[in-house]
């Protein structure tokens, strides 16, 4: 009886022992999508995520990471995953592949600015390079919350009192809201501006308040009160899913995790 017992705990360690190691080694194949994620984020850059499914795949990505690394060797990091590897499931879901070959940008503040059908060459992947105001909010559409986004700067008339009435909403719909300040006379913002139709030229403060989907539901000019923003998100969560509309962050409304550039379908 002694004996059967010594055996049967002898197999569980064992058993234990290879869990651990599988556990480990999956950890470590994780951490791979992870760590580039995260590295891009501390160096500032792109990542450019590359999803094959076949090894001539592969070999075509190759080829292209390697003129985009001489192009852009300060702007974008790469990395390539094959879809079909269990353990990479995390970044495939991140990334809402659809298909194989398929290729994702994420910015430096994680948010997924595009996503393509197929492999990317050059000109199509840098559509997926973004302003910094518009990677802020693609990540705040992606994290399904409602926006108030602020178009102010030291000449703006009423400036002050858009941001004391902004932030307060946000402290009161905490966790499901968030502001976003945008200087108009920042040219890297033109082609923003040029999407939500606001001026560079504006002399008074405007808020708009963008929907989990990406579209526009009220634009204030001038002084606002929290109650006014209080209002919109009422009108948000009354509103239907606004499939066709236009959008703040110029993806479908359907599919706001697609990012600037990709599907414009609805679902």
């Amino acid at each position: 009886m002694l004996k059967i017992t010594k055996m049967k705990l002898i197999f569980f360690l064992f058993l234990l022992f290879i869990f651990t190691i599988v556990a480990a080694k999956d950890k470590e194949i994780l951490f791979k999508a992870e760590k580039a994620i995260a590295r891009a984020k501390n160096e500032n850059k792109y990542l450019a995520v590359y999803f094959y499914g076949e090894d001539k795949n592969y070999k075509k990505i190759n080829k292209i990471i390697k003129k985009a690394e001489k192009r852009w060797p300060k702007t974008v990091n790469f990395i390539t995953i094959k879809v079909t590897d269990p353990q990479e499931k995390e970044i495939v879901k991140k990334c809402s592949v659809t298909r194989v070959p398929f290729t994702a940008v994420i910015a430096p503040n994680e948010a997924i600015t595009a996503r393509f059908p197929g492999i990317a060459e050059l000109e199509i992947l840098q559509k997926g390079f973004v302003s910094p105001k518009t990677a802020e909010l693609l990540r705040g559409v992606q994290a399904e919350n409602i926006i108030f986004l602020c178009l102010v700067n030291n000449n703006t008339k009423y400036r002050k009192d858009v941001l004391v009435s902004v932030r307060e909403a946000v402290n009161k719909l905490s966790g499901i809201a968030e502001f976003i300040e945008i200087d108009p006379k920042d040219r890297r913002e033109i082609s923003l501006l040029n999407r939500i139709e606001i001026s560079s030229d504006i002399k008074i403060a405007v808020t708009l308040v963008i929907a989990p989907t990406g579209i526009i539901m009220e634009k204030f000019t001038g002084k606002i009160t929290p109650r006014d923003l209080y209002d919109s998100f009422q009108k948000i969560l009354a509103m239907d899913k606004g499939c066709g509309a236009p959008t703040a962050t110029g993806s479908s409304a359907c599919d706001p995790g697609s990012g600037i550039v990709g599907s414009k379908g609805c679902k």
